[in-house]
């Protein structure tokens, strides 16, 4: 594979992993939003359907089993299965199991937990549960812009788009890989890294005395269609990376190559 095709599968792969990066923020963003609008006590589910539940245990009680659960309808039921102390906030948690019996009918359902005694309701246990008759209903009321559109939940959507995104950048790695080992081989490496200083422009780049370089060589730089931007002179160098100074020329931009005299410009 040329130079140049291995340029333009590079350009293209990166901006097929730029894709897949957006997708997996706006999937984000969708989802966050669609959580921050409903609150976080509001559920939809669907006849049947089982969520997992948590909330905090009021002061006045020792455990989830001193807790008392008020619903709006008997087929929409919680359960608590376990206590634990809460690592974050502090206190005692409860988990529980809510569940929408399988003949429950579509509409707007409360669930609300607190403690014998209680006479003010603490907000953070009150649950409020939306049940739709089916899955396309449920999608087209939400407030997630994937879900009401393509029924796409979307976390589930960011999460299958990062093993992609890692996936097309470590293609974009071994591309770069070829492409560089491609460019030694002609005696031309990539410009990674510019720097102004009081003699000049200071440019580095990958290739160093295992190809031949030492200070005060003359090369060339040359942009992507092969044209000579600038001459350079090697400051110093090691075995693997050398740089030089813009002699005359210019502007020398990230991305341009650095070549000996006798390799191929294009």
């Amino acid at each position: 594979m040329s130079e140049s095709s291995l340029r333009r599968l590079r350009r293209v792969t990166g901006w097929c992993g730029t894709l897949a990066c957006l997708i997996m923020v706006f999937a984000l963003a969708d989802g966050l939003q669609a959580m921050m609008r409903a609150g976080t006590n509001t559920h939809a589910l669907l006849p049947g359907e089982t969520i997992a539940l948590a909330g905090p245990i009021p002061p006045s009680a020792e455990s989830a089993e001193d807790l008392l659960v008020a619903s709006t309808s008997p087929q929409v039921g919680l359960q608590f299965s376990n206590s634990f102390k809460s690592y974050w906030l502090g206190g005692k948690m409860w988990q529980g199991t809510l569940t929408a019996r399988a003949d429950t009918r579509p509409g707007d359902y409360e669930v609300s937990v607190r403690a014998p005694g209680e006479t003010a309701q603490n907000p953070a246990l009150i649950f409020k549960i939306a049940l739709y008759p089916s899955q396309s209903d449920r999608d087209r009321h939400s407030l997630s812009l994937l879900r009401k559109g393509a029924g796409i939940h979307p976390f589930a959507a960011a999460a299958a788009m990062l093993p992609v995104a890692l996936g097309i950048f470590g293609a974009v790695f071994a591309i770069s890989q070829k492409l560089e080992r491609h460019m030694l081989g002609q005696g031309k490496a990539e410009i990674y890294m510019l720097k102004k200083t009081p003699d000049g422009l200071l440019v580095s780049f990958g290739m160093g005395t295992s190809r031949g370089l030492s200070p005060g060589m003359a090369l060339y730089a040359i942009d992507e269609s092969g044209f000579v931007v600038a001459h350079l002179r090697v400051t110093q160098c090691s075995a693997r990376d050398a740089c030089a100074i813009v002699e005359r020329g210019g502007p020398v931009e990230l991305g341009h190559v650095a070549a000996l005299a006798g390799s191929p410009l294009g």
